[in-house]
């Protein structure tokens, strides 16, 4: 399976070359606060899986609920956030399937 995506204007692009670890609807506060909704859908996969575009997208670093940091990855030109990383998933991500071009099956 692959999967592209990117952000609302297109400067930022990303390919998943394989199946995601995992899809599922996270309501930790975290994903309440940078979706400002009820929760955020989640594609988990790891790193090695995920082939950036030739535009890097910017983040910046939260302390999360549990006390770990949250690194929070968008686009510096729409302002559009696709991704994130916590220090205690070492070697996966995650990205909101909103973001992909592409149909899952």
């Amino acid at each position: 399976m692959t999967l592209e995506g990117g952000c609302a204007c297109g400067a930022v692009r990303y390919k998943l070359t394989n199946t995601p670890l995992i899809v599922h609807a996270c309501h930790c506060r975290d994903c309440q606060r940078l979706s400002g909704t009820a929760f955020a859908t989640n594609i988990w996969i790891e790193d090695k899986f995920v082939e950036p575009g030739p535009t890097a997208p910017a983040s910046f670093r939260l302390p999360g609920g549990s006390g770990q940091p949250h690194d929070v990855f968008f686009c510096q030109r729409c302002a559009r956030r696709y991704g994130a990383a916590t220090t205690r998933c070492r070697g996966r991500c995650s990205c909101g399937p909103a973001h992909s071009t592409s149909r899952m099956r």
